[in-house]
């Protein structure tokens, strides 16, 4: 359900999610979009750079003309998940989805004949095009047979809630929850790209503005459900949105965003929600452990508790992918000789780092032992790494203590010895996630403060401002510093700098004359 800790193979997907949302470009090289990527020496590794051409544009009027996602109280009661469902599942729509697979299957074919990548091929192409490369003619082909959606997307935008009922309390094991929803929403924000793209390139931009929006209520929405993957596909369809809204703002008649920006809510994609739900979800998987305390327990009880405890363990396992073996018997065998290479270090760990009495200690079957410190070890772990998704990312990420989370926990893990496993592999990469949400917000920032200077030129001549301080409304800081942007001007250019936890975004600005 979560991106884990301790498992490499886990952490691919956190940059994979992220980076979908921009397009991949060759290091040093210009891509579609206008985006550079280098390395460079005194930043974080990569550094993207990409130029605008900016227009002046005052304050709209009335100021809060524009809003991306509507205010509370317009918004409709109900669940948005309807229309999200009717939009992905073509309805009715039997012609056109024969259709759109018809066009891939050709994509593909024509990917192995020529042997280069699909996403070279249309309509796998146009992803990563600006609005001025669409092939308008094909594009408009391609999204009238997906037309019937637009309705739908509009009316889930307005809708206050996004719930999918998953219940996950009367769940026996939570971790075999399919998702494949989610996924899917992230296929229907990239057509809606295309859709925004396309408005840009015919200069309609309330329409692209509309579009843009309904992807930030996407995002939005995403972050009702309990799971870290959907806040992270809201991040992305959030990135998808940021790509396409530096194209509008480019627009000679768009319009001023900086208020539409400033009532987006704050951050987009809270990760509350589905960290309250990860915070309990070992205990919800191995629910038998919340039995298990210090009070002196015969060894009968704890052999009737292997039998209760093995099939949850056994559940877990293979929901995090590992190998199922059959035999009940052999599955036992395996746990009880766990028990007893992980005792020492059960032992040594209720002792010195839990303060419990030796002679109490000793005086516990193994079992004991074991699952008691399993369960102190997964409440421990838990809160150190959870205790810190309570504060901002700008005011912590600079902190030893913060920066050292992932290995302190695998030294403390190692020390443990295998009361201590599992329990570590179910933590969440609290860090990798932060980093993510904060990352979404500082994008967001960013585009802010352009059109804070597109503003600001409105009402000095086309000017570039010298100083980001010397601009007539409140300027966002970086909220993965908590410092303001980097901002400097030479000449005619103008170049705002966002430092994440894993790439420096550049823009290189110009007003256009």
């Amino acid at each position: 359900m979560a991106i884990r800790l301790s498992d490499p193979s886990q952490r691919l997907p956190v940059l994979i999610l992220l980076l979908c949302s921009f397009t991949v470009s060759i290091v040093g090289a210009q891509d579609d979009r206008g985006w550079v990527t280098t390395t460079e020496a005194g930043t974080r590794g990569t550094v993207r750079t990409k130029s605008l051409i900016l227009h002046p544009a005052p304050e709209p009027r009335p100021s809060l003309k524009y809003r991306f996602i509507p205010e509370d109280f317009q918004r409709n009661e109900g669940n948005s998940e309807i229309y999200y469902l009717r939009a992905m599942g073509f309805v009715e729509q039997t012609t056109a989805k024969n259709r759109l697979l018809q066009m891939h299957d050709r994509a593909q074919q024509e990917s192995l004949k020529k042997g280069i990548p699909i996403h070279e091929v249309a309509p796998y192409s146009w992803q990563s095009m600006s609005p001025r490369q669409l092939p308008i003619d094909e594009v408009k082909a391609y999204l009238q047979l997906t037309e019937f959606q637009t309705h739908d997307i509009a009316r889930a935008s307005k809708m206050k809630d996004f719930s999918l009922d998953r219940n996950v309390r009367s769940v026996e094991s939570p971790i075999s929850i399919l998702l494949p929803e989610i996924q899917q929403m992230r296929e229907l924000a990239r057509t809606q790209s295309i859709r925004c793209r396309l408005a840009v390139a015919e200069d309609r931009f309330d329409d692209a503005f509309q579009i843009a929006g309904q992807q930030f209520a996407m995002a939005n929405h995403l972050s009702q459900d309990l799971f870290l993957v959907s806040d992270l596909v809201g991040i992305a369809i959030a990135g998808i949105a940021w790509n396409d809204a530096l194209d509008m703002v480019q627009m000679p008649n768009a319009s001023n965003l900086y208020w539409a920006l400033a009532t987006l809510p704050q951050p987009l994609v809270p990760l509350r929600r589905a960290f309250s739900f990860e915070y309990e979800f070992f205990d919800l998987e191995v629910k038998a452990l919340a039995e298990v305390d210090e009070t002196p327990r015969p060894a009968a009880y704890w052999a009737d508790f292997i039998d209760r405890v093995l099939p949850q363990y056994q559940r877990l396992i293979a929901g995090m992918g590992g190998s199922n073996i059959d035999s009940v018997a052999l599955n036992r065998l395996n746990l009880i000789n766990m028990i007893a290479a992980g005792y020492p270090g059960s032992k040594q760990f209720l002792i010195e780092s839990e303060g419990m009495d030796l002679q109490l200690v000793e005086s516990y079957p193994k079992a004991q032992v074991f699952f008691l410190a399993q369960r102190k070890f997964h409440e421990q772990a838990r809160d150190e790494h959870f205790k810190w998704s309570y504060l901002e990312l700008g005011k912590v990420n600079s902190l030893a203590a913060y920066q050292s989370l992932d290995e302190r926990l695998n030294e403390y893990t190692s020390r443990v010895g295998w009361a201590a496993k599992l329990p570590g592999l179910l933590l969440p990469a609290i860090q990798q996630v932060t980093n993510a949400s904060t990352y979404c917000e500082t994008l967001i920032s960013m585009l802010q403060v352009i059109e804070l200077i597109r503003m600001d030129a409105a009402k000095n001549g086309g000017r570039l401002p010298m100083k980001l301080a010397d601009l007539s409304y409140p300027v966002p800081e970086n909220p993965s510093t908590g410092k303001p942007f980097d901002y400097e001007v030479n000449g005619e250019i103008a170049t705002l700098t966002a430092e994440t936890s894993s790439i420096v975004y550049r823009l290189n600005l110009q007003i256009a004359r």
